[in-house]
């Protein structure tokens, strides 16, 4: 390479145009790639973002089935409820005649169970006396019957 101001010049390491545009290529390839992966890192960040945006879009009001890509339908959590207070109402229809039930049981446990006259042991009882007593007598007056 000829030097404008006479003679021969050495092109080596830091030295002419060469360099410096190879130099000025190589930073502007660094900073295109760096560019790229700045950009890349947004875009996968965004992507993330409006990612659990739609999953939670897809829980919130439920998904169609698509059978091209083989997914079955899910309800979403408005369905949900609704099937749940559905359950829920049953549930509390078996617990009010449960309920019900216990109070009958309840009711036949008092009756026996003496109680002071009132309850069927009591009249059981009563009853299983009077009949001792009558078969007493009629026991006694078969004897004298028998004596005489």
């Amino acid at each position: 390479m000829s030097n404008p101001y006479g003679g021969q010049r050495f092109v080596g390491i830091g030295s002419g145009t060469l360099f410096t545009e190879a130099l000025t290529s190589a930073a502007v390839t660094l900073g295109s790639i760096g560019s790229l992966g700045a950009v890349y890192g947004m875009w996968a960040a965004h992507r993330k973002t409006v990612r659990s945006r739609e999953r939670f879009e897809d829980r919130l009001f439920g998904v169609q089935e698509d059978r091209a890509k083989g997914l079955d339908a899910v309800p979403g959590i408005f369905a949900r409820f609704d099937t749940l207070s559905t359950s829920l109402a049953s549930v509390q229809s078996t617990v009010s005649c449960i309920q019900s039930e216990l109070a009958e049981v309840k009711e036949l446990t008092k009756q026996l169970r003496p109680n002071g006259g009132k309850s069927l042991a009591d009249r059981v009882i009563r009853i299983e006396t009077d009949l001792r007593t009558h078969l007493s007598s009629i026991i006694v007056q078969r004897e004298g019957d028998t004596d005489g």
